[in-house]
């Protein structure tokens, strides 16, 4: 069999090796494997012709990125994240939050967690003091996404 074969066969398995890493945790595994494909599909080239080798290089160089950053694209856009980060994530409206607004810390506050404004969940931290879950805590201020609160009476 051809050379070109194994190298174009050893490319596609690469790109799919990127996306299953994407989507499963592995840490790491999945991407070593194409790398090592990514490899393979080189060496394949090479054994079939110099300029082949170098067509093979390019693509993987173009193609294995291109995976990554269409799968993060992908995930981003995804239902699932869609959900978790508009409920749970820092600052999530923070910034129609006034120093002063006053709330109530859902869990513990050492010193990140979350609180509850106005019927809004809102990732929260503060300046270096424990705060019980459940305890009043009023806003101090609002720098870019994250919100600094204290507990009331302090």
């Amino acid at each position: 069999m051809d050379p070109m074969v194994w190298s174009i066969a050893a490319l596609a398995l690469m790109v799919c090796m990127v996306a299953v890493e994407l989507f499963t945790p592995t840490m790491g595994g999945f991407l070593l494997a194409a790398l090592a494909l990514a490899g393979l599909s080189v060496f394949a080239a090479y054994r079939h012709s110099e300029p082949a080798a170098f067509v093979m290089l390019a693509l993987n160089v173009i193609l294995f990125p291109l995976t990554l950053f269409g799968g993060f694209n992908l995930m981003r856009r995804s239902a699932l994240i869609q959900t978790a980060e508009s409920t749970d994530a820092p600052g999530v409206n923070a910034p129609h939050l006034e120093p002063g607004t006053a709330g109530t810390a859902l869990t513990a506050l050492h010193p990140g967690g979350v609180a509850l404004f106005d019927q809004r969940r809102i990732a929260v931290v503060t300046e270096g003091k424990f705060v019980e879950a459940r305890a009043a805590v009023r806003v101090l201020r609002v720098e870019g996404t994250t919100v600094i609160v204290e507990p009331v009476g302090a």
